[in-house]
């Protein structure tokens, strides 16, 4: 009887630790979805440009090291203003300084049309 209790104990620990790690919001799985989530989000804020949005762009397409930085645009870093940003095969305005295109992984691209500032 004494063999059965503790078994039992032993899989309601191990039940309850498993449940708590993947749904405790202050630890566990879903505080690092959480934390993952914010990075992400504190990345495209910081490098995901939307129209109005000042940018300096440095590095390479060539090379796959070009990054767009959003920067106050009375910022002496800013280079281009972000006029437009079209998904799929659309095409820049005539008027366009600079375009940067990136294909995402389900090849699905996003173009940004910037002006110069």
């Amino acid at each position: 009887m004494i063999n059965i209790v503790v078994l039992f104990a032993v899989i309601g620990g191990v039940v309850w630790w498993v449940v708590d790690y993947n749904t405790n919001p202050n630890g566990g799985k879903a505080a690092e979805q959480a934390s993952a989530s914010a990075s992400a989000e504190a990345y495209n804020k910081r490098h995901n440009p939307q129209v109005g949005d000042c940018v300096k762009v440095t590095g390479s397409q060539d090379d796959n090291t070009l990054q767009m930085t959003i920067v106050g645009c009375d910022s002496s870093e800013a280079q281009y203003k972000t006029a437009e940003v079209l998904t799929g095969a659309q095409e820049c305005k005539p008027d366009t300084a600079r375009a940067i295109s990136l294909r995402g992984r389900h090849a699905v691209s996003t173009r940004w049309c910037f002006t110069t500032v």
